[in-house]
């Protein structure tokens, strides 16, 4: 495990910001943390970070106790929601002056700061100004200093706001190339729809309780037990139905505009079945496609 959490509890006064949590990552998953504000995400996010202290819990990072901070601070990579930059320093200077923070081969921190620009696609700013950059060119610049130092764990605190929707699409292809290469990603957002295309599992926290924390299949098979299926054909609908009304897994269907809407609760071969059986009867197909399911309204299911 690349990050465990046991038991994790922090208090602000009498108040339970993170109440007896408990979660795991390995590399290659990414962990969507999501929530409502103050609902405790920022404040678990600064924990592993090491930059805040918590009540009682047991945490390990890279095999490492987090009490071993120094030693853990080398292989995390945080951005936090809103990141203070040097605002005279061009983007070079600033990825440059991390490299010799994390005290990288001063001969390889040139390739470095080459790398990181252009798995961010910053490497047409290396010698603006941070002064001049806007909030989302901001974003991406840090991202770009999370990476330097190659971290196998990276902690994401709403990584995507300000950005544009073009650079939401590009962070989104960033995660997954991330993800193949192994890291361990946790990553809070309220942009829960663009987490369910490549988180492959969610924690759902809400008043510093984690009321969910598993795999993003098992949440939505668990919220939204049957599959919705569209079927079109070119052919008479009415015989498309006929063979639906006698599958067993077919629990509702639904007809608009002649295409059919139908709830399925079989496996992926019943399913395969299913069109099957459609195409033997010589009825004329074009679509047969499951509908994505929806994270969003999972989670709010799950906080009511």
């Amino acid at each position: 495990m690349l990050i465990e959490v046991k038991g994790l509890s922090k208090k602000y006064g009498s108040k339970l910001a993170v109440n007896d949590i408990s979660f795991s990552l390995e590399g290659g998953d990414v962990y969507g943390f999501i929530g409502p504000n103050g609902a405790g995400k920022t404040t678990t996010l600064r924990i592993l970070a090491t930059l805040l202290t918590y009540d009682s819990g047991e945490i390990t990072l890279g095999g490492h106790p987090i009490r071993e901070a120094q030693t853990v601070r080398k292989i995390i990579g945080y951005l936090p929601d809103h990141l203070g930059m040097y605002e005279k320093m061009t983007v070079r200077e600033y990825l440059e002056f991390f490299g010799k923070a994390y005290k990288l081969d001063p001969y390889y921190i040139p390739h470095v700061v080459k790398e990181v620009t252009e798995i961010t696609q910053t490497q047409n700013w290396l010698d603006m100004h941070i002064e001049s950059l806007s909030r989302g060119m901001r974003q991406r610049l840090g991202l770009a200093k999370t990476l330097v130092h190659d971290p196998p764990i990276l902690l994401l605190d709403e990584p995507a706001s300000g950005m544009d929707p073009k650079s939401r699409v590009d962070l989104r292809e960033l995660i997954k190339i991330l993800q193949a290469k192994g890291k361990a990603i946790m990553i809070s957002s309220h942009i829960l729809p663009e987490l369910a295309d490549f988180c492959n599992k969610v924690g759902i926290i809400d008043n510093g309780r984690l009321l969910y924390s598993g795999s993003t299949d098992d949440l939505l098979r668990k919220i939204q037990k049957d599959r919705w299926v569209t079927l079109k054909t070119t052919g008479p609908v009415e015989t498309a139905e006929e063979v639906l009304d006698r599958c067993d897994q077919v629990t509702e269907v639904r007809k608009t505009n002649g295409v059919l809407k139908f709830a399925f609760n079989g496996t992926d071969g019943d399913l395969s079945a299913l069109l099957r059986t459609l195409v033997a009867r010589e009825i004329p197909v074009v679509n047969f496609a499951e509908e994505e399911k929806d994270l969003e309204g999972a989670y709010l299911k799950i906080v009511g």
